[in-house]
């Protein structure tokens, strides 16, 4: 029963799967931008990364090799311990705390920020590796948007009590820092091997930048 129905799911039309994100972030976007709601939002905002990492991989083009899951779990790993080195040293990003927004702990580091890596190399290596380019362009391209992603993200981190900066804004070593790794984990895949697509990738990507973008210009005009 279990496979038939994963089955199922995964024959959902790309326009389903694009209705159904934007309506969990506009309740996320809601539920956010309420005061009365918004702790409850904040303590689930863990299960939304989790889900867009499902939604993400539950759909793609072909079935996933076991060198695309090995590079799952490398990528997971790799990006958490970046970010535990980033936050014991402030020499990589900057200087920087985690708050409680991304969940469980460990050397002062969310596990979850392991797995949001893995979410946007995935999504984002998917939607350059359609792109008719060098893949010297396309590893390029992919840490681009990223860091774009970064770029709209960073503007309401704080209000969300994911991460605190020290001193005056976000460092530009931030997002060169982003862009470096980024460049390095999207090479690591195409090294491996892996070139997988899935069809939800833009709505997976658009959503999450939407969501940023728009919870943005609340906290800008109306709080």
């Amino acid at each position: 029963m279990i496979p038939q129905l994963t089955e199922k799911i995964r024959n959902k039309p790309t326009r389903e799967i694009t209705l159904f994100l934007v309506n969990f972030y506009l309740i996320g976007l809601a539920g956010t931008i309420i005061p009365f709601t918004r702790p409850l939002f904040l303590l689930i905002f863990p299960f939304a990364i989790l889900l867009s990492l499902a939604v993400l991989m539950l759909f793609p083009d072909k079935s996933l090799s076991m060198k695309a899951w090995v590079m799952t779990a490398v990528i997971a790993a790799s990006g958490f311990f970046v970010e535990v080195a980033g936050v014991a040293t402030g020499k990589i990003f900057g200087s920087y705390t985690y708050g409680p927004t991304l969940g469980p702990k460990l050397f002062e580091t969310p596990l979850m920020i392991g797995i949001n890596w893995t979410l946007l190399v995935f999504a984002t290596a998917s939607v350059t590796e359609r792109m008719k380019i060098n893949v010297l362009f396309k590893i390029s391209a992919a840490a681009a948007i990223m860091v774009i992603y970064d770029i709209f993200l960073e503007i309401t981190a704080d209000k969300l009590d994911m991460w605190y900066w020290e001193g005056n804004g976000v460092p530009v070593r931030n997002y060169v820092a982003w862009f470096a790794i980024a460049l390095i984990m999207h090479a690591l895949l195409k090294i491996a091997g892996v070139r997988i697509t899935f069809r939800s990738d833009i709505p997976v990507i658009a959503s999450q930048v939407a969501y940023f973008i728009l919870l943005s210009v609340w906290f800008t005009f109306a709080e």
